[in-house]
């Protein structure tokens, strides 16, 4: 089965433009297996930018600058995804898992060491083309494959790569010495390190994307057609200015018992509620106040850090679900991991309170071929906004996960409807058949023909999971999908500083909820952008919520800081809070747990010298050359040699090396403490100001040991 971009809307300059510039390309390879390094990518606009409009006149200047603006950034997307494509860079790669003999159509995970910025990278679920090249440098034919999520935990070593999924063997004759993989089922542990004797050489070349750019532009013309719901139109021109809204929303009249928590139907609930209200600092408090006024349905909810933001949206979707009706919420963030993240955590909360919920997260799927001949022999009785929708590979990944399914996280869509069939399988006798008959021909003609059928059950069961789901947590990009499905009472849209205001405006466009609650920090983050140097380049870069702070359209911010110790907050606070952020700690919590047993160890070896700074100084001399791990800077030598040079009589203070996973064989935590090589008493003392070691090479690093990666494993989207 063919897959399918999404279909633009009419129009779509930026469409035409991607199909008319990309195309697929196998270029020979080098002679001599080097590689050149990729060119700088401009952005090729010359004009200064223009400055930014805080407060719009009219819609349709709103859309002058955004579309132009979004199209030009598409249009970098596109010119850096052919220079990466043109460059035929190679990588490190390594087969992490061979498909099992009984389902070969799972194909090779191969993890791809990128070893540069991951912003080039596609997107989870996105397609590209992969190439292995052998030790003899002959190059395999391209084969396609997606990127998926994490199956293996991964330790630090691994930050800068991604996983392909659907690699088929099938695809590679005659370099199955590629395809060694590095996991086997059996292992005890699920953890991998990088071996460089492992590692094989790949060639990408990617696709691209228009999901986000179509679902930007896509609610830009429906908030300006006429084609979104009269709530979300209001809502969008009030948005332009934050002047004159047409109605005021309170959200107690919808759900009374926000106003009187006494009134819900779970008394034990209630109490639990009660207590957690209860425990709210002023501002939060006066937060959940201002839902009783909120103009055209909207609430700006800025906030610092360690202001319980996230927390407190979750919390409020939890009150509003827990009275007599229900209270569909979607959750919304232009980032995967971060709603993963966000998922896990609104279900835990849920199974803390006792109340149950089906939390999901949902991805993107794959769509079919749509051409017209294959429109007219389409079934009918299929729900017609799922209809092209493939869930068949989702489905069957969760039947047989890889791991067992942690039911502390938010499960995916292919789990939940895994979840909801599995239960009860009797009531669904066509996805029995048509699964029989998929496990039954995985290696014979009919597979195909087979899948279909499986694909077409599958449709009305994650239609009805879709539309029962109490809470669903994906991105602005992923949501029109949903929209014909899922109809929520309540949007939460997290970190919208960072979103583009096209990416928050998918909200009002496409939805009709009762109230969208805006949370972010746009004094933290803002919006990416590439087009630097496009002419409304620094318009993308203002995001809702600073427009409508800056318009004072914000009147409860969440400014208690519950994070920081020791008053850490007040030089933020003065620099970019006007003061306003404050500890949200008592006096006996301003210091963190075991702060002071680190002086009081250091005190220990100054003996009666005064010790003004408790803090053990290491100057190191040539040892190793930096690294990096993302952003952050570290240097391996400092970590392999520093515990070594610091050792103390037997019976007195013991230094711990910290656990250390790398790409050897020996995986231990190691602890160093005093033997026959320990130091006099002077030596510990002048410990205190520096501990000095020899190399012989000139390059030292700095920063901080980069902490391992472990989180459990998204399965089937």
């Amino acid at each position: 089965m063919k897959q399918d971009q999404p279909s633009s809307f009419p129009g779509s300059s930026a469409s035409k433009m991607a199909r008319r510039r990309f195309k697929h390309r196998l270029r020979p390879p080098k002679k001599n297996g080097s590689v050149q390094p990729m060119p700088p990518v401009e952005d090729g606009y010359e004009s200064p930018p223009a400055s930014p409009i805080l407060k719009f006149s009219s819609p349709a200047e709103f859309r002058a600058r955004h579309e132009l603006a979004t199209t030009q950034e598409f249009e970098i997307q596109v010119k850096k995804i052919d220079t990466f494509n043109s460059a035929q860079a190679e990588f490190a790669a390594w087969v992490i898992m061979a498909p099992s003999f009984e389902y070969p159509w799972r194909g090779y995970i191969v993890r791809v060491d990128l070893n540069q910025d991951l912003q080039i990278a596609p997107g989870i679920g996105q397609s590209c083309r992969l190439r292995f090249i052998n030790r003899k440098r002959k190059f395999s034919s391209w084969c396609f494959c997606r990127r998926g999520p994490e199956i293996i935990s991964m330790n630090e070593s691994w930050s800068r790569s991604i996983e392909l999924v659907d690699v088929l063997e099938s695809d590679l004759a005659g370099f199955e010495e590629c395809l060694v993989p590095l996991f086997d089922r059996s292992t005890a542990s699920r953890a991998l390190y990088q071996d460089s004797g492992k590692a094989v050489g790949v060639q990408l070349e990617l696709e691209v994307s228009e999901t986000t750019m179509l679902a930007e532009l896509g609610a830009l013309n429906r908030l300006t057609n006429g084609e979104a719901g009269k709530g979300g139109t209001d809502a969008f021109r009030f948005m332009m200015n934050f002047e004159k809204p047409t109605k005021s929303v309170d959200l107690c009249e919808s759900f009374p018992h926000l106003a009187d928590l006494d009134d819900m139907p779970d008394a034990r609930l209630g109490e639990k509620l009660k207590k957690v209200v209860a425990d709210f600092d002023e501002d939060q408090t006066r937060a959940m106040l201002g839902i009783s006024s909120l103009p055209e349905g909207l609430c700006f909810a800025p906030g610092g850090p360690g202001a319980g933001k996230t927390w407190w949206a979750l919390m409020m979707a939890i009150l509003a679900q827990s009275g007599w009706g229900n209270c569909p919420t979607l959750y919304l963030i232009d980032i995967n991991k971060p709603a993963d993240d966000a998922a896990d955590r609104m279900h835990s909360m849920c199974r803390q309170l006792g109340t149950e919920k089906s939390v999901i997260r949902v991805a993107g799927w794959r769509m079919v071929s749509t051409s017209s001949d294959d429109q007219e022999r389409e079934d009918d009785t299929l729900p017609g906004p799922l209809r092209n929708a493939n869930f068949s590979e989702g489905f069957l990944r969760a039947r047989e996960p890889f791991w067992a399914i942690n039911v502390a996280t938010a499960p995916t869509l292919d789990e939940k409807a895994w979840e909801q069939y599995s239960a009860e399988p009797e009531s669904h006798p066509d996805i029995t058949g048509a699964l029989d008959s998929v496990l039954g021909s995985q290696r014979s003609v009919d597979w195909e023909t087979n899948m279909e059928l499986l694909r077409k059950s599958l449709v009305p069961l994650y239609y009805d999971v879709l539309r029962f789901a109490d809470f669903i947590a994906t991105t602005p990009a992923t949501a029109p999908r949903i929209a014909e499905v899922f109809k929520p009472e309540l949007i939460i849209f997290d970190e919208c500083a960072h979103a583009r205001e096209l990416s928050t405006m998918i909200s009002l466009a496409y939805f009709e909820p009762k109230a969208c609650f805006f949370v972010g920090d746009h004094r933290q983050t803002e919006p990416f952008v590439a087009a630097r140097k496009a002419k409304f380049s620094l318009q993308l870069q203002v995001s809702t919520i600073e427009r409508a702070d800056r318009n004072g359209a914000t009147t409860n911010q969440l400014l208690v800081n519950h994070r920081a110790f020791g008053g850490l907050e007040r030089l933020p606070s003065n620099l970019f809070y006007e003061g306003a952020m404050r500890s949200g700690k008592t006096q006996g919590e301003l210091s963190a747990h075991g702060a002071n047993n680190q002086p009081s160890w250091l005190k220990s070896l100054a003996k009666d010298e005064k010790l003004v700074v408790p803090r053990l100084l290491v100057v190191s001399h040539g040892k190793g050359t930096v690294a990096r791990v993302g952003t952050s800077c570290w240097n391996p030598g400092h970590q392999k040699n520093h515990p070594g040079a610091c050792q103390f009589p037997p019976g007195g203070p013991k230094l711990h090396a910290p656990r250390r996973r790398h790409s050897g064989n020996n995986h231990d935590s190691r602890s160093l403490q005093g033997g026959s090589q320990s130091l006099p008493r002077s030596d510990q003392q002048a410990l205190l100001q520096a501990v000095e070691t020899e190399g012989t090479s000139a390059d030292s690093g700095y920063g901080p040991r980069p902490g391992s990666r472990c989180r459990r494993p998204r399965l089937g989207q």
